[in-house]
């Protein structure tokens, strides 16, 4: 059964009472859920759709489709051909920076990295490197997985998907609880790690048959004899 956002403050206030419904002056209890909401999107990906980005000869900045917290991936798509595309490989400005500014020297070609910088509003903005070549409204273009944030009004409906809705109950428990100093803070950080370790299995793990695993990283040398 889905819940919406005062289902959710409705569970979170039997752990503290005192927390506002949303019909309350504002802050309320759907103020503090929708930045709680926010920072598990950017966590957690959830409601993660993709999307075109039409390219410019010799831009290498781009805006992300409104609401995007965070961008997942990003392929350079050539044409309609099934296969016709690349992997983008992510990088950032620090790195492209240390290297020596060798992205600013560079023409325009086919782009092989991508990174997100937040323009002066605080928005997130795609940048490429190399700049593409051609300016088209079909191909090429770039399509971008992202994660979109739309605030929760009181009747709106939780993403569905995972297996419970704790998360969303601890988090917003969690906000107020760091709010107000309670001492049942560290009580509630440590359900919020473990709830949050559960939606993250679980959005990484949807089949059955393939379980995420981690494999130690083997190195081989030659023994002296």
């Amino acid at each position: 059964m889905a819940l919406t956002a005062d289902q959710v403050i409705e569970r979170a206030r039997l752990f503290f009472p005192a927390i506002p419904l949303s019909s309350d002056s504002s802050p309320n209890g759907l103020d503090l859920l929708n930045e709680a909401f926010s920072e598990l999107l950017f966590d957690i990906e959830m409601l993660s759709a993709e999307s075109d980005i039409s390219l410019t000869a010799g831009i290498t900045n781009y805006s992300l489709p409104s609401g995007t917290v965070r961008l997942w991936s990003a392929r350079y798509v050539r044409s309609a051909t099934t296969g016709d595309f690349r992997e983008l490989t992510p990088t950032n400005q620090d790195k492209l920076d240390n290297d020596g500014l060798d992205y600013l020297r560079q023409g325009s070609s086919e782009p092989l990295e991508y990174w997100v910088l937040p323009k002066s509003d605080g928005t997130p903005e795609l940048w490429l490197t190399p700049a593409p070549p051609t300016t088209t409204s079909t191909y090429p273009k770039v399509v971008v997985r992202t994660t979109r944030y739309t605030a929760l009004t009181g009747s709106a409906t939780l993403p569905t998907g995972l297996p419970s809705y704790d998360i969303f109950v601890i988090a917003l428990a969690r906000k107020w609880a760091f709010l107000v100093g309670d001492e049942k803070l560290p009580y509630i950080e440590k359900l919020f790690q473990e709830k949050r370790a559960i939606a993250h299995n679980f959005r990484h793990s949807v089949s059955a048959r393939v379980r995420p695993t981690m494999r130690p990283r083997v190195s081989w040398r030659p023994r002296k004899v």
